[in-house]
């Protein structure tokens, strides 16, 4: 067989081309973002170590806390959220 055989041949038995199926994007989900210690929460929220100590001690952001000893950690989002704040720039 020739390549124009081969090339008519396949002009006349060729599926037609389908609808190409919707990509749909994937979400992107941000990995958790953390705080490591007091100060840095303080830092964080704009306000003394103090008033950090005191939101900490009060319960409002517990669900944000992870606590072993003295090593703790907050959940960025998490504290903005208990708190009733926008994250400044970002979605929602």
């Amino acid at each position: 067989m020739t390549g124009a055989e081969f090339i008519e041949l396949t002009r006349h038995t060729s599926v037609p081309p389908e609808e190409k199926p919707e990509v749909k994007e994937p979400q992107v989900i941000s990995p958790p973002c953390y705080i490591h210690g007091m100060k840095a929460l303080a830092d964080f929220l704009g306000c003394s170590l103090a008033t950090a100590h005191r939101i900490k001690a009060s319960g409002v952001i517990d669900d944000a806390i992870a606590q072993i000893g003295r090593k703790i950690i907050f959940d960025q989002e998490k504290v903005l959220r208990l708190l009733g704040r926008k994250k400044k720039g970002g979605r929602g």
